[in-house]
């Protein structure tokens, strides 16, 4: 369903090596994301010329990063137990990327990643987009990263059941879920109202994390039943067959696109994840069991709804202004040379518009495209929205 990318050699080089958390850590300033394997794949697929990558990729690590950290204690027997401990990435990353090179990397996270998909929130569900821009790019180092990043950052959203109770025939849209969250503003208010509190101020983050937190601690039955009712595609609540992957696909990258498009604060920064890391799981999906691909997109839509009411919980533009341009393959070209040109030096911007490109390729349906126009002009005519 999605293009591989097939990093040249000078680029492929630096990205196992020197751009990698052998040389810088997963984080910086306490608590944000190295975004350098995300950028140079996103580079990549906007048709970058190696020069621009090494370009752009060098000044970010230049001006952003923390060198490596050192070793610390050894794993524990049972590595699940540093899941959300925000400890001991180097070991983990060096357990999963020997646990790849003994099993293989489609058989370790096929294994392994399980036991994470019910944190995926975590860190901005970073650790989910590191994991699957690492697959995209054929790279098992930063697939360990990104499977040790998701352990590192694990913050539970976890089921309350294994498959939906609510009847198909009593099942709608998740714009429709999202407004009905927005109007009732219950979890909303439960977010505000624990989001100081002093166990979740102790984990020193920023204030999407600590309302994320909040969320999870006293919200996880609600937003589970809200899941619950949301109209998915498949056939078989507990199960998404193989043939059916495309078509989940599409119809996650479109709601979550769509979320972001006509959310009413414009390019909003957190919703931009909620895109990137629906892209991200795609990657991997065909490598977890049917079962587990169910659980894994419904762990996905209950951290959207958490990001989505971190972000304000407010209802959709219902009757959005379309751009009047029409998006013929000459616009979409236009897009690639715009979000590479120097005024755009925020990789999230690359990503976004790298996404919404792939989409746009695996989406048939014409009545779509002015949603993926909306999301490609708000992401390039509006600053980044870091919510309040």
């Amino acid at each position: 369903m999605f293009r591989k990318a097939a990093l040249r050699t000078p680029i492929l080089q630096k990205f196992d090596s020197i751009w990698s958390t052998k040389q810088y850590h997963i984080e910086y300033n306490g608590f944000l994301t190295n975004h350098t394997a995300h950028g140079v794949v996103a580079l990549h697929h906007l048709g970058a010329t190696d020069d621009v990558i090494i370009t752009k990729t060098t000044h970010y690590v230049n001006s952003k990063l923390e060198p490596a950290h050192a070793n610390q204690d050894p794993l524990p027997k049972d590595w699940k137990t540093l899941r959300g401990t925000r400890t001991n990435f180097t070991e983990l990353r060096d357990f999963f990327l020997e646990q790849i090179e003994q099993h293989g990397v489609d058989t370790v996270i096929q294994t392994h990643y399980p036991d994470l998909m019910h944190g995926m929130s975590g860190s901005a569900f970073h650790g989910l987009i590191h994991l699957g821009y690492g697959y995209n790019a054929s790279s098992a180092l930063v697939v360990a990263e990104g499977l040790a990043y998701s352990t590192f950052s694990f913050l539970e959203y976890s089921p309350t059941q294994p498959t939906p109770t609510t009847n198909k025939q009593d099942r709608t849209s998740l714009a429709n879920i999202l407004n009905e969250i927005a109007q009732a503003g219950t979890l909303r208010k439960t977010v505000l109202e624990h989001d100081q509190d002093p166990d979740i101020l102790a984990r020193k983050l920023g204030r999407f994390q600590y309302q994320m937190v909040a969320a999870s601690l006293h919200a996880q039955p609600y937003i589970r039943e809200m899941v619950d009712r949301v109209d998915t595609p498949w056939q078989d609540d507990s199960v998404i067959n193989t043939e059916e992957i495309a078509d989940v696909g599409s119809w996650l990258l479109l709601n979550t696109i769509t979320a972001y498009a006509v959310y009413p604060v414009p390019n909003d920064f957190f919703l931009i994840h909620g895109v990137t890391s629906a892209w991200s799981l795609l990657q991997i999906l065909h490598c977890l069991k049917p079962a587990d691909r169910a659980e894994a997109i419904r762990s996905h839509l209950c951290c959207l709804i958490g990001a989505f009411t971190a972000e304000g919980a407010m209802e959709l533009i219902s009757e959005p202004k379309f751009p009047t341009e029409q998006p013929t393959e000459e616009y979409w070209d236009a897009v690639k040379k715009r979000a590479l040109d120097d005024k755009y030096e925020d990789e999230h911007t690359w990503k976004l518009i790298q996404v919404v490109l792939a989409t746009k390729e695996s989406v048939a349906d014409p009545a779509m495209q002015p949603y993926l126009q909306l999301a490609v002009e708000n992401c390039l005519n509006y600053p980044l929205d870091l919510g309040k």
